[in-house]
């Protein structure tokens, strides 16, 4: 049968070439084997770019970590951590969960990871779902239509409409009731809902950064289930 491609390195004209080398079977019509054919596919020159991207990446890697350094206040061990952990994070789209004690910087460092990704020129919003009755947040966060309640007197535009394209940062996140847990893993899921009062859904572009300072997990592995707590999968 046929082997698989081989890497291999030959000298040529006194210079180290890389190739990859194949050897497939060849048959007649009558499906006997009467020949082998040997191939050899120069691919140095996507080795050697492959390479330099690697280390272009790494440059770059190292570079937003010394501009970390600049910004944040912290050293040693611990906060070095830190750092590779905002701008791995920072390299991807995913949804982030920070966890801390109050007053640690937690919206420092959503920030930082905001402004080393590629949504840096787009808008940062925080909005702090702790300081805001259920009622109040939803409309804080998804805006509302006039007349969708008292006092609802004209349109507004909720913190996930300012955030489009950019990143929306919610702190204090396990103080949200269980309604709005799942309104917003409904959310961060499909990128789309209502506006209080609304039926018309409404779709958008955000990264999602929350941050805590309970210990979900702990809370969730204990099997409490307070009406404050939040599960964030």
């Amino acid at each position: 049968g046929a082997k698989g491609p081989v890497e291999l390195e030959l000298s040529v004209e006194g210079q180290a070439r890389q190739f990859l080398g194949e050897i497939r079977p060849i048959y007649d019509r009558q499906g006997r084997l009467f020949a082998h054919a040997e191939t050899l596919t120069d691919i140095t020159d996507n080795v050697r770019l492959a390479e330099r991207e690697r280390e272009l990446f790494h440059f770059k890697r190292q570079k937003r970590r010394n501009e970390l350094q600049t910004e944040m206040i912290g050293s040693g061990r611990a906060m070095e951590g830190v750092f590779e952990t905002i701008v791995r994070c920072a390299e991807v789209d995913s949804s982030v969960l920070i966890t801390g004690e109050t007053g640690v910087g937690k919206e420092v460092a959503a920030r930082a990871i905001h402004g080393q990704s590629h949504r840096k020129d787009k808008p940062f919003v925080a909005v702090n779902c702790g300081a805001l009755p259920e009622a109040l947040l939803e409309s804080e966060l998804f805006g509302h239509v006039r007349g969708a309640f008292t006092g609802a007197v004209k349109n507004r535009t909720g913190r996930f409409h300012l955030a489009d394209r950019g990143t929306i940062f919610l702190d204090e996140i396990g103080d949200i009731s269980p309604k709005m847990q799942l309104q917003l893993l409904r959310v961060i899921e499909t990128m789309s809902f209502e506006r209080v009062g609304s039926s018309h859904s409404e779709r958008v572009d955000v990264r999602v950064v929350a941050a805590t300072n309970r210990d979900l997990a702990k809370k969730v592995a204990a099997g409490i289930k307070p009406p404050s707590s939040a599960r964030w999968n």
